[in-house]
């Protein structure tokens, strides 16, 4: 048995041609006795070795052992008659032995016939470990038009910013970058590691530590990139940080900066926004809460977001003169940032799905009297946008938070009265639709009695109207919109001899309500039929229903938890819950499993295929968007059938589709021809992928169309064994 000793070599030279020493070890100091076979690694720097000189110890005593050396499949045999104890000896090869010089080289030393009486020891010498550099190489080459610059401020703990650099390199390598970092006369071997980075890393050198405040201030002349990232090296940027940070400040030119989820080690959160109060003291949102739970899990407009990770616009920087240098060395400069950016008509977001880890009690902190002295100068400033915060230092912080919350809720209320205000089919979809529904949805709902989700609620209402024939059966659609669909199952209601109902359509747009009453008007159903312009957080009634029906609509919603309530409360003990909805991840995006069977499709795909009819765009690599960031669209998808269960029994369930969402949606379903068998054949082997994997439990379903009761023990009926439990993706 060979023992491979690695932190050791023998006190060992090599010989050349011309016996000179070609290498040579440090006088050995640590003796290993040859009972055994050793082996070593040294690195030859000659082609050919003629001899080898050791150095023993022969216990002081002649030895009639043998001293066996193998090398390059080469093996020599000597006595040990010879050797004078701790004196070097040569032993010459009969023939050279070739090597490989500058490669490592494996050498066995041994003997095979000690015993008491002969015994060797082979001189050692502890190993010098090789030079490496004292900073692993980072990849973060220079490029022309960065699509952001990277603001990181130092100032000793080069361990901190190691590792913060090296999360820059690896997150997004898509996303075009550059660094800039700032040396605020660190101590340590800060200059070391400065020295080592490559040229994609601009570097000031402060001679004393100027601060965080300063020195950001001082690396805005350098700035290329369209968006600046403030950040502390303190911090370590998650997969997706920067993508989502750009992604949410590109979608609308008055977002004027983004900040991250900030995560601190442990993963609890640190901060999800902040809020600010009328007497300018501040705290961070969700402080030492669970990250995950939803609301710290959606973009939202927010007082500020700490300059830890915010991404600020380069010329929205600029135009306000950085960070205000009354708050040097630091505090409140990224409220007041903030506050600038907002008194100039611009918001700050808070995006949840760009996060970062925070190694807060590492970071620098200022003294009370500072702290004291910026929050004076804050609200010397802003005593006129502090008077309308609305909410004092003793408003409990969910308090605040709601309001912080109703801010961003009626903003966003706003934006989707506003989109569809003028949008008269919100149900048009892509022949290619079409063609995967009658192909593989159809026979799905057929084996649980309905041929489409109309016709789903058609046979509910008409359930509950047979089986209360002396009642008006009270129905009321969710997020009725234009009212097209509800008019659609009143008719075949009507069609079936169904009378006894009367439906309210409830939505907050009142663009699409009355283009409802003008469809319910012509089509003459007003005796049937009957409209609600509502928001159902505000909502009120003493009513019970026989039917809430919501159809594409939870996704949608804020508040789940208090519509699933309110819906609970009206809900006939007899009645039915009624959906037809998306849920899969929230803004309609791609879990990464998901990810991983869909991208190798799309790589099939010609350029053509990839034009995004939404977004006009062309996606030659498929982008993950979250279309949520400035909307209701998908803002809970993924906590709707978590909820659900927790709340309801379900009567029925169907859950389908996944990645084939992606390329028969309106995005991209227009690119695909019914007629062309090419294109049929692709959307029938995506199908194949996706549906397999749904039904392994690999992939989760998007999409549900479920009735539900106030009876928990209720046993679905599902399409094969795909019940809520099995679809529902684990957290």
């Amino acid at each position: 048995m060979t023992t491979l000793i690695a932190d050791k070599l023998p006190a060992l030279a090599l010989l050349d041609n011309e016996r000179q020493v070609c290498l040579e070890t440090f006088y050995g100091d640590t003796p290993v006795t040859l009972d055994n076979h050793i082996a070593f690694t040294i690195t030859p720097s000659q082609d050919v070795i003629v001899g080898v000189r050791l150095r023993f110890g022969t216990y002081c005593r002649q030895n009639h052992c043998h001293i066996n050396i193998e090398m390059a499949n080469s093996q020599q045999r000597f006595s040990a008659q010879d050797l004078v104890d701790n004196e070097y000896y040569e032993f010459v090869f009969p023939e050279p032995v070739a090597v490989i010089a500058n490669q490592p080289l494996t050498v066995k030393i041994y003997s095979d016939d000690v015993d008491e009486n002969n015994m060797v020891a082979l001189w050692c010498t502890q190993t010098i470990p090789a030079r490496v550099p004292l900073f692993p190489a980072i990849n973060l080459p220079k490029v022309d038009n960065p699509q952001v610059t990277i603001v990181l401020p130092v100032f000793n703990q080069a361990e901190h910013s190691l590792n913060c650099l090296l999360s820059i390199a690896a997150c997004d390598p898509e996303i075009t970058k550059q660094v800039i970092m700032i040396n605020n006369g660190s101590t340590d071997v800060t200059s070391d590691l400065l020295a080592s980075l490559p040229d994609g890393v601009d570097i000031i050198q402060n001679p004393d530590n100027y601060g965080f405040l300063v020195a950001c201030r001082q690396a805005g002349g350098l700035v290329q990139g369209e968006y600046m990232l403030l950040l502390h090296q303190h911090t370590q940027l998650l997969s997706g940080c920067l993508q989502h940070l750009i992604e949410m400040a590109s979608s609308d030119a008055m977002v004027g900066a983004v900040g991250s989820k900030i995560l601190y080690p442990d993963g609890h959160l640190f901060s999800a926004g902040g809020i600010v109060f009328n007497n300018g003291s501040y705290c961070h949102y969700g402080h030492m809460q669970d990250p995950t739970l939803p609301t710290f899990s959606q973009s939202r407009e927010t007082d500020y977001c700490p300059d830890v990770s915010l991404l600020i616009k380069t010329g929205l920087w600029h135009h306000l003169g950085g960070f205000d240098e009354r708050y040097v060395p630091m505090g409140y400069q990224d409220v007041d940032l903030c506050f600038g950016l907002r008194q100039a008509g611009y918001a700050v977001m808070y995006c949840p799905q760009s996060q970062v880890i925070y190694d807060a009690e590492s970071d620098a902190t200022i003294s009370p009297e500072q702290a004291q002295m910026s929050r004076a100068h804050f609200v010397a400033k802003w005593d006129t946008m502090l008077d309308e915060q609305q909410v004092s230092a003793e408003t409990p912080i969910d308090e605040a938070a709601k309001r912080l919350n109703q801010r961003a809720y009626e903003q966003r209320r706003e934006q989707e009265i506003s989109r569809y205000a003028e949008v008269e089919n919100v149900h048009d979809l892509p022949d290619i639709f079409h063609y995967w529904s009658n192909k593989y949805l159809l026979p799905m709902q057929q084996t649980l009695g309905f041929n489409n989700a109309n016709a789903f609620f058609c046979q509910y209402m008409q359930q509950v109207c047979e089986q209360f024939p002396d009642q008006i059966c009270r129905f009321v659609s969710i997020g009725a919109g234009n009212c097209d669909l509800e008019v659609t199952v009143v008719e075949m209601l009507r069609q079936k001899g169904v009378n006894n109902f009367l439906m309210e359509c409830l939505d907050i747009n009142p663009h699409m309500l009355e283009r409802g009453t003008q469809l319910i008007h012509s089509k003459q159903l007003q005796d049937h039929m009957k409209v609600t312009c509502a928001d159902i957080n505000a909502w009120q009634t003493e009513q019970h229903y026989h039917i809430v029906m919501a159809s594409q609509s939870l996704h949608h919603f804020v508040e789940l938890e208090l519509l699933f309530n309110k819906i609970y409360d009206v809900l006939h003990p007899q009645g039915y819950f009624l959906t037809d909805d998306m849920v899969g991840r929230n803004g309609h995006m791609r879990w990464d499993e998901a990810l991983a069977l869909f991208n190798p499709l799309w790589t099939e795909l010609p350029e053509h295929y990839k034009y995004n009819h939404l977004l006009k765009r062309v996606e030659l690599e498929y982008e993950n968007w979250d279309c949520s960031v400035d909307s209701f669209e998908g803002i809970r998808a993924q906590d709707i059938l978590p909820l659900l269960m927790d709340k309801f029994g379900f009567d029925l369930f169907l859950g389908y589709g996944n990645i084939i969402d992606v390329l028969i949606d309106r995005c991209f379903g227009h690119n695909f021809d019914v007629n062309n068998p090419q294109d049929l054949a692709f959307i029938d082997k995506a199908h194949s992928v996706d549906q397999a994997a749904i039904e392994a439990g690999d992939i989760k379903p998007t999409h549900m169309i479920a009735a539900l009761t106030r009876d928990k023990n209720r046993t679905p009926r599902t399409f094969k064994h795909l019940t809520p439990e099995f679809c529902v993706r684990p957290v």
